[in-house]
């Protein structure tokens, strides 16, 4: 997978079956359907998922977002 875009390599992954067990930012956003502002406001408030970085790089795992996604459904019950 050495000379595929980004988008090709996923894509490939998800033929085979393999689940993404991270995400950007904005594949966050993309998959929760919230604007990236909305997300860093949420951050600000302390009120968004657990990041991880990596280098320059800020990623959501997918432990992470369950956990964001129980907290968001207890809050609002």
């Amino acid at each position: 997978m050495a000379n595929l875009t980004k988008a090709e390599a996923a894509a490939l992954l998800q033929k085979a079956g393999i689940p993404r067990k991270s995400f950007s930012m904005p594949e966050f956003c993309a998959r929760h359907g919230i604007s990236e502002g909305f997300y860093r406001t949420l951050r600000s408030r302390g009120k968004g998922p657990r990041e991880t970085r990596i280098g320059d790089r800020v990623i959501i795992t997918d432990d992470d977002e369950a956990a964001w996604l129980k907290q968001q459904n207890q809050t609002a019950g």
